[in-house]
């Protein structure tokens, strides 16, 4: 299959985690049999290309840039149909954050949040419109086929439109993910959505904190393993003492190792007075705790 250049990787990588949460809304919207199978067999792909890109080891800080011992190519894995199909969801998300940056340059007043926001996207959007206009890279190669819709999206959104939330924006941690957790770790993950949505990161950070203990807890508790978790005083092991034993209840090892390198950063929110905090740190944060929920209580009886 030859080689892929990493810098697509990449933005087929960060359109992976843009879209997930929203298919993963849709999956529990579609009525009709064929898309929800559909939609499952994405969720299933994304999932596992997500992880692949995952072990490269790449920077997505800036996407169009390569960074001290990444390949500017790696050996490609992926067939043309599948190729195809990550081309038009980065173009989807090309469009998504034209339209954002839209939306924030018309507001009559800028927030600190939204100036940062939109120096962000527009460090973003232009090399990948480059990319989208250059059929010698496989993103331009598919550009005139336009964005890709997901099976079954416009049925849901006529019959019930305020169930899919627009291109996933401001929402990582999903609803169909929500409802299969704790009422109180469930509240936590809404109203870190909330706050992420409106660009409140340091907010953010601290709700993480609260998030990655309790879902722990949370998960024990639901397996009748409380003992497992506690000190000989009856109280429960600190954070780090939590990510030591649910380790061993994780079918991806690898969210272990991943979760270990935030946690520096999300330790650091009761700081978080004096702390500079950038929006991907969070956002990369509270992704690796998604994929960790999703383990624990999505891909688990």
């Amino acid at each position: 299959m030859g080689e892929i250049y990493t810098q697509t990787l990449k933005y087929f990588y960060i359109a992976i985690i843009r879209f997930l949460p929203l298919l993963k809304t849709l999956e529990v919207s579609v009525l009709e049999k064929n898309d929800k199978a559909e939609v499952s067999d994405l969720i299933e792909m994304y999932s596992d290309i997500e992880v692949q890109i995952d072990k490269l080891g790449l920077s997505f800080r800036e996407p169009n840039k390569r960074h001290l011992g990444e390949p500017v190519e790696v050996k490609n894995w992926l067939d043309e149909g599948v190729i195809e199909n990550l081309s038009r969801l980065s173009i989807r998300l090309l469009i998504s954050w034209k339209e954002e940056l839209k939306n924030l340059q018309e507001k009559k007043y800028l927030t600190d949040g939204n100036k940062e926001r939109i120096s962000y996207l527009e460090d973003r959007i232009w090399p990948l419109e480059a990319l989208s206009k250059d059929p010698n890279y496989v993103i331009g190669k598919y550009a005139d086929k336009g964005p890709l819709e997901f099976p079954g999206e416009n049925k849901v959104k006529k019959s019930s439109p305020e169930v899919i939330v627009e291109d996933g924006k401001g929402i990582i941690f999903s609803k169909d993910l929500t409802s299969k957790i704790s009422a109180d770790l469930g509240g936590l993950c809404n109203e870190f959505n909330f706050n992420y949505q409106n660009k409140k990161p340091n907010a953010g950070l601290l709700l993480l904190r609260r998030i990655l203990p309790l879902a722990i807890v949370r998960k024990f508790q639901a397996l009748n393993r409380e003992l497992e978790i506690k000190k000989p005083d009856g109280d429960f092991l600190d954070t780090k003492g939590l990510l030591g034993q649910v380790e061993k209840l994780l079918s991806n090892k690898r969210i272990y190792k991943e979760i270990e390198g935030y946690k520096l950063l999300i330790d650091s929110s009761q700081h978080s007075y004096s702390l500079n905090v950038d929006d991907s740190d969070v956002e990369g944060a509270a992704i690796k705790i998604r994929v960790l929920l999703d383990d624990l209580f999505y891909n688990h009886k």
